[in-house]
C-alpha cells in the first residue's frame, strides 16, 4: 500500500492544483490510514490529508475522505483528551459540510468512538446527544443511523453497569 500512496503523492505532486487529483490521492491515505497499526503512521497519514483539505476546504469529497482518516485516527487513540480534540477536527469539517451525508456519518462515528472512550454518563448523555443532532438532521439516513444507535448501545451498557450497583 505504502508503495502505491508513494505514487498518487508523486501524481498529486505534479497536479496539485487540481481536486480532481487530491481526491483520489486523500483517499488513498485514508486506505492506508486504514491499515496502519502504529498510531505515529495513522497521525503521519491525517497530517499529510489536513493539508490537502485545507487546500480544498470547499471539496465535500476531500472533506469526506479527510473526516475518515479522522475517524480512524480516534478509533486508535488511547488518550481521551486526544479523541476529544481528533472529534473538535470533525465537528469543524462537519460545520462545513453539515448538509452531507457522508461527512455526518463520519462525524458521528468519531462521536461513538468518543462515547465509548468517556467514563461519564453526564459526558457520555452529551456525546449522544451531539450524535442525536446529527442524526436528527438525516434521519432518513441508514448510513448516520448505524453509527448513532452504536452511541445508543454504548450508553445502555453504562446504564446497565449502573443499574447493576
Amino acid at each position: 500500500i505504502e508503495l502505491t500512496v508513494a505514487k498518487a503523492y508523486d501524481v498529486y505532486e505534479r497536479f496539485s492544483d487540481s481536486e480532481a487529483v487530491a481526491f483520489p490521492y486523500v483517499s488513498t491515505l485514508d486506505t492506508l490510514a486504514s491499515s496502519q497499526k502504529n498510531l505515529d503512521d495513522i497521525e503521519s497519514m491525517v497530517a499529510k490529508a489536513s493539508v490537502i483539505y485545507e487546500r480544498f476546504s470547499d471539496s465535500e469529497k476531500v472533506a469526506f475522505c479527510y473526516v475518515s482518516t479522522l475517524d480512524t485516527l480516534a478509533s486508535s487513540q488511547k488518550s481521551l483528551a486526544d479523541i476529544e480534540s481528533t472529534v473538535a477536527k470533525a465537528y469543524g469539517v462537519y460545520e462545513r459540510f453539515s448538509d452531507s451525508e457522508k461527512v455526518a456519518f463520519r462525524y458521528v462515528s468519531t462521536l461513538d468512538t468518543l462515547a465509548s472512550s468517556q467514563k461519564s454518563l453526564a459526558d457520555i448523555e452529551s456525546t449522544v446527544a451531539k450524535a442525536y443532532g446529527v442524526y436528527e438532521r438525516f434521519s432518513d439516513s441508514e448510513k448516520v443511523a448505524f453509527p448513532y444507535v452504536r452511541t445508543l448501545d454504548t450508553i445502555a451498557r453504562i446504564q446497565k453497569s449502573l443499574d447493576a450497583i
